[in-house]
């Protein structure tokens, strides 16, 4: 999950704003088309820095499975809060998305610390 939005995030030209997310780009503004596509990049940094958390907890260290699995909750419920507070324009696969991983992750969280017992 991390790779992939990192990578399209990232490199895409326009970061997946528009071709992705659906914002409607060609509405705003020059200067304000770039700061949203930067800010795309941004977020794409962060989640290749995730993925390689990730891909390294996964393969290499496995007791820090629980404390990562917390991040990734506490990350997708400001998420939440963040799109209910401060909607977007448009409905983004990453807003659908959220509300379905979320559960997914507290259960597994939740697993992973009761079989660190």
């Amino acid at each position: 999950m991390f790779t992939f939005r990192g990578v399209v995030h990232y490199f895409a030209p326009d970061g997946g704003s528009g071709i992705i997310a659906g914002l409607p780009l060609e509405t705003y503004p020059k200067g304000a088309v770039q700061s949203i596509i930067t800010g795309f990049g941004v977020y794409g940094k962060y989640h290749l820095i995730q993925a390689v958390l990730a891909w390294l907890i996964v393969f290499r260290w496995r007791t820090l499975i629980p404390i990562f699995l917390l991040v990734v909750g506490i990350d997708q419920l400001l998420g939440i809060i963040l799109i209910t507070v401060k909607p977007l324009p448009v409905i983004p696969p990453g807003q659908i998305g959220v509300y379905l991983l979320f559960p997914i992750t507290l259960v597994a969280f939740l697993l992973s610390i009761r079989q660190a017992k």
